[in-house]
Parts: structure tokens; C-alpha cells; sequence
């Protein structure tokens, strides 16, 4: 699991990641196990591979002080 967690955090603090398929087989392998660990490693990884709006690349933030 280290590769697609380690990509994952990679991409998660880069932006805009987008799971590549062979995460995406590990995590759903890890989440139709009988196993609490492996399930849970599995929705980690979904978790760190999701990007959530708004883009993260394309945001802009007014930090003027007002």
C-alpha cells in the first residue's frame, strides 16, 4: 500500500489529484476484505486520492488587509 499512499500524499498536498486506476483497484481489493485494518486502509486511501471542490490550482484568495 506504501506506493499508492505515498503518490497519494504527493498529490493530495500538490492539488487537484486524480487516483490513478491501479490505486483505485488496491483500495476497493482493501475494501471487500473481512478485515477491519484492511478495510480501513482502503478508505484511507480513497480518502487521501479524493479532491474535493473548488480546484485547489485554480482558487484565487484576497489576502488584502481590509
Amino acid at each position: 500500500m506504501s506506493p499508492w499512499l505515498g503518490d497519494g500524499l504527493v498529490a493530495h498536498y500538490a492539488g487537484d489529484e486524480v487516483m490513478p486506476a491501479d490505486a483505485l483497484a488496491e483500495s476497493q481489493t482493501l475494501l471487500s476484505t473481512g478485515s477491519f485494518v484492511e478495510q480501513l486502509s482502503g478508505t484511507m486511501l480513497q480518502s487521501i486520492w479524493t479532491d474535493l471542490t473548488p480546484a485547489d490550482n485554480t482558487i484565487t484568495l484576497d489576502l488584502a488587509a481590509r
